[in-house]
């Protein structure tokens, strides 16, 4: 909880600190998990950033830091139910990235983009319910732009780190650079503030959840399985022949934004 007069960076650094405590226990376990936990930690390290620096002209900083709290809390929660074998009823969607990764079976990209689907496509409208604040809008829309300008830098910190064939991995082993890409992150959030609308009216409540719920698992399989056969068949010898090797540092991460 935020102490007494902790400014909008103090809260975000905190919420930083949690997830590279997360990251830390990854990396020391060689848990497919770290990757994103990286990727995370370094986005939300520049999110604060930008706080500090008051880079961007928010509106209401305090309900950016709520919405990072917020957000952050589901993926702790996610995490921890994973931990416990409880993720299939708690959150499926985090169910369906876990058994997609684990064991050693994905590539780090995968590792990093379908966690992201997760984290962005399910927990973030439910967020956004838990907070409130539909007349935010504007500060949703520069989150977005801040976040969606890593991208590129998280794609080399995250190759540098695990994998120096991460870009070649996304063009050759997959389809990821549809959604990871300052486009695809922008839509992706643009997407959960409309689902977020839809939870908030009863009349189309069932059928967001319904649909928040199957869209991780359908994008792992727009990956992996694509519809057009010639496609299919590329990317099954490509996984075939492509290894799925990760490396694993052996000192603690450092801020690499």
């Amino acid at each position: 909880m935020p102490g007494n007069g902790d400014g909008p960076e103090t809260r975000v650094d905190r919420v930083a600190e949690r997830i590279y405590a997360e990251l830390v226990r990854f990396e020391k376990a060689r848990d497919e998990r770290a990757i994103f936990a990286f990727a995370y930690w370094q986005i939300t390290r520049k999110l604060a950033a930008v706080l500090r620096g008051r880079e961007v002209p928010f509106d209401d900083p305090s309900w950016v830091v709520s919405l990072t709290e917020a957000f952050a809390a589901r993926f702790f929660r996610a995490m921890q139910a994973i931990d416990e074998g409880q993720a299939r009823l708690k959150t499926p969607a985090w169910a369906d990235v876990h058994e997609a990764i684990r064991g050693g079976q994905s590539y780090v990209v995968e590792d990093l983009v379908f966690s992201m689907v997760a984290h962005i496509a399910y927990d973030l409208p439910q967020t956004l319910i838990d907070i409130g604040g539909p007349e935010n809008v504007a500060d949703y829309h520069r989150m977005n732009a801040v976040l969606a300008s890593c991208t590129e830098a998280i794609q080399k910190a995250v190759g540098d780190r695990y994998n120096n064939l991460l870009a070649f991995l996304d063009h050759i082993a997959g389809r990821y650079d549809e959604f990871f890409s300052n486009y695809g992150i922008r839509s992706a959030r643009s997407v959960a503030w409309y689902n977020a609308v839809r939870l908030r009216d009863p009349r189309s409540m069932a059928e967001a959840h319904g649909s928040i719920e199957r869209s991780t698992r359908a994008f792992i399989r727009f990956v992996r399985e694509p519809n057009e056969l010639w496609v299919r068949l590329l990317v099954k010898i490509a996984r075939a022949i492509i290894p799925r090797r990760r490396r694993w540092p052996r000192q603690p991460p450092a801020d690499m934004l």
